[in-house]
């Protein structure tokens, strides 16, 4: 065991101005204030050394109900260096970090361990972050190094559940005849009379051997410490339940389709199923392990890839991110079933989804059931988020956010935020006909984000702020060219601060009180220690039932044409429009 007790501690400087005096009592918050760190702990004895860079911004937040704090949005890299040398330097990472306030003070202080993987090497550590005297501090400390591959073990949480079935079945009143199936039930694809090759063995050997457009076809079994790489144009199905440690997803117009995917250790490997390059699908698999980082994702310095797939795959138990996008263009994911995620040490933050790139659609996806009081490190937990990187820019832009489900998340359903720079690098998103019940300070927040179009949406949150285009970021820039038409926004408890800004458009929208709202906040975050199942199936339900008795004046036809084009089905898949014109919300009513 090596460790380091002497501190590593930082005084962030803060490059857009102080934070003011106002202490954290003050009616009206100052902006977003940005700093930027890059620092060292000491070598110790060994040669072991924990080196960070971040930036990020520093918010005080006043909410309508409940005591004033500060929250910290860092983004940023870890390096661990043995004798000078570079042993391993992480993927980019982002930590939103609310501030405690101490006691009979305006200062506000955080604490939470971490942990670095770098091959057979594990690292924990304690760091902190305070608000003091109007300046942030950061602090790293209690470095301890472990040479051992059982240190990797990510083994401090339950064993995961097992269902039967890990789909979600829309029972929704108003849905398809053949309802939207959401995930896969886990047990493979028993399609069988395309198949040009059937192995009973390791798939490996048969991809191997496989000539371009072969279907390989794969018997049930047991192969949880092998590696499948798929890199030609081939179609490999799990004929049953094939249990595989990792897929790796390269060159053009590969199907992987029907695996489960269990992953190792922590961090070994970070993806369970990794891919770039072109034209391929990733479908119908059940991602379920502890030790992953990223369910199913792709690397930036691979360039992520194009024209990709992402459908019906089921999501849980790992121990971060379900899909995370570095990048791409015209990814499209669709009919995923994403749930239960948490981690049993603090490495990041636990989303659904994060995503950058161009052209991306996101669409009929059921994002649920991801509670921060569940992990360890108390993370920040997100249906989907997306930020400026803090080294070199990563470009998004024309992302769609279609018919998705996303409810029971004790962050946010929506965040983009240009904020540690002045270029809008992230542009142009539309987000329509969702179903959003989260639980943080607000439920959508939009940071400096030119062109953000929503149409048809329910958007509920139990703080005050249910869709927030105000924050500060990037040298003051706001979110600019908002259109919020069709949308039905709950507030748990009485007020009239739903959006914070002033939307270009602001046409047909529903405002409304519910107090149910804290209610299912409450009981939820009570529910630390529960296995949250497959699917809540009164989720399809409910907030149908919801949208057209509690929001008044009537939905039923009284919506506006949207400012998006395209919009041709609801959120459950029913014809959008029924009865000459479009009804409020995100759902069309028969």
């Amino acid at each position: 065991m090596l460790r380091i007790t002497r501190p590593f501690v930082v005084l962030l400087v803060l490059v857009t101005g102080a934070l003011g005096n106002s202490g954290l009592a003050a009616a009206q918050p100052p902006g977003p204030q940005g700093f930027d760190n890059t620092g060292c702990t000491p070598v110790n004895a060994a040669g072991y050394q924990l080196c960070t860079t971040e930036k990020g911004t520093a918010q005080q937040v006043v909410p309508p109900a409940g005591a004033p704090f500060y929250t910290l949005s860092l983004t940023g890299t870890r390096e661990l260096k043995h004798n000078g040398a570079l042993l391993h330097r992480s993927e980019e990472q982002h930590l939103d970090l609310d501030l405690t306030r101490r006691s009979g003070s305006s200062q506000g202080e955080a604490s939470r361990a971490g942990v670095v993987v770098a091959g057979d090497v594990t690292c924990t550590f304690d760091e902190g972050a305070a608000f003091v005297d109007n300046q942030v501090r950061r602090a790293v400390s209690n470095l301890a190094c472990t040479s051992a591959t059982a240190a990797r073990s990510a083994a401090k949480a339950a064993p995961l559940p097992t269902y039967s079935d890990y789909s979600a079945v829309n029972t929704a009143p108003n849905g398809l005849a053949t309802p939207i199936r959401y995930g896969t039930v886990g047990r493979g694809n028993p399609k069988t009379d395309d198949c040009t090759v059937t192995t009973a063995t390791n798939p490996q050997t048969a991809v191997k051997n496989a000539r371009a457009g072969a279907v390989i076809c794969v018997k049930p079994g047991n192969y949880s410490t092998a590696t499948l790489t798929v890199d030609k144009a081939v179609t490999v199905r799990a004929n049953g339940v094939v249990s595989l440690k990792n897929i790796v997803v390269t060159g053009s117009n590969a199907v992987v389709d029907g695996f489960n995917v269990v992953g190792g250790t922590l961090g070994n490997p970070n993806y369970a199923i990794k891919f770039s390059g072109t034209g391929h699908k990733i479908v119908n698999n059940l991602v379920r392990g502890r030790g992953i980082w990223y369910a199913i994702g792709c690397e930036q310095s691979a360039g992520c890839g194009r024209n990709v797939l992402i459908a019906g795959n089921t999501i849980t138990g790992v121990h971060n991110f379900g899909i995370f996008l570095w990048g791409g263009d015209r990814i499209t994911v669709e009919k995923n079933n994403v749930f239960d995620l948490f981690q049993s040490q603090s490495v990041d933050d636990v989303d659904a989804m994060r995503a950058w790139g161009t052209n991306h659609v996101i669409r009929n996806n059921y994002f649920h059931d991801i509670n921060a009081g569940k992990s360890a490190g108390s993370p920040h937990s997100d249906c989907y988020q997306s930020y400026q990187a803090s080294g070199s820019p990563r470009l998004s832009s024309n992302i769609l956010y279609e018919n998705n489900y996303c409810v029971r998340v004790t962050g946010q359903c929506f965040i983009a935020q240009n904020n540690l720079r002045n270029a809008a690098e992230l542009h142009d998103y539309v987000i329509r006909g969702n179903v959003c019940e989260t639980y943080g300070w607000q439920t959508i927040e939009m940071t400096g984000i030119p062109n953000i179009t929503m149409d048809n949406d329910y958007v509920a949150g139990v703080q005050g702020t249910v869709l927030n285009f105000t924050n500060a970021g990037g040298g003051g820039k706001r979110s600019t060219n908002v259109k919020v038409r069709n949308s039905v926004l709950v507030r748990a408890t009485s007020g009239s601060r739903y959006i914070d800004g002033t939307p270009a458009d602001n046409t047909a929208n529903r405002t409304l009180v519910d107090p149910a709202v804290k209610s299912s906040h409450d009981a939820f975050a009570r529910s630390t220690t529960v296995s949250y199942p497959p699917v809540k199936p009164t989720d399809f339900t409910t907030f149908y039932r919801d949208s057209v008795s509690r929001a008044k004046p009537t939905v039923v036809g009284a919506g506006s044409t949207p400012n998006s084009t395209g919009l041709t089905t609801d959120v459950d898949g029913a014809a959008r429009v029924q009865g000459g014109r479009i009804d409020v919300g995100p759902f069309e009513y028969r």
